[in-house]
């Protein structure tokens, strides 16, 4: 919690995940929120999961599910396309998320997965 509160991104994300199993979504929420704030590109990806599944009483936003998606795949890590792209799965529970967003990463960074 410590490294979080000082503004350390993976440590916000990583936060906000333990709060997601102990179904604190407005903590979730606010470390996620942190996280992707400061540029953590997995925590991006969380974020616009959220905002297409209406988590944590978010409006229900597919342009800002979207949006920060988008950031996510300015990640140059093609790993973490894949992990965004498995939690949009899960959270969304429907193929092809990425195209449904009309985001359709190169084959080049997709497979590094």
């Amino acid at each position: 919690k410590e490294a979080a509160d000082l503004g350390h991104p993976e440590a916000q994300r990583a936060l906000g995940l333990a709060y997601e199993s102990l179904n604190d979504e407005k903590m979730k929420l606010h470390y996620t929120t942190l996280a992707a704030s400061t540029g953590d590109y997995i925590a991006c990806g969380m974020l616009g999961a959220y905002f297409m599944t209406n988590e944590c009483s978010l409006t229900k936003s597919l342009i800002l599910g979207k949006h920060y998606c988008e950031q996510s795949l300015e990640d140059p890590d093609p790993r973490t396309i894949s992990r965004v792209h498995c939690y949009s799965l899960d959270r969304i529970g429907m193929e092809g998320s990425w195209k449904f967003l009309g985001i359709v990463p190169s084959q080049k960074r997709y497979s590094g997965h």
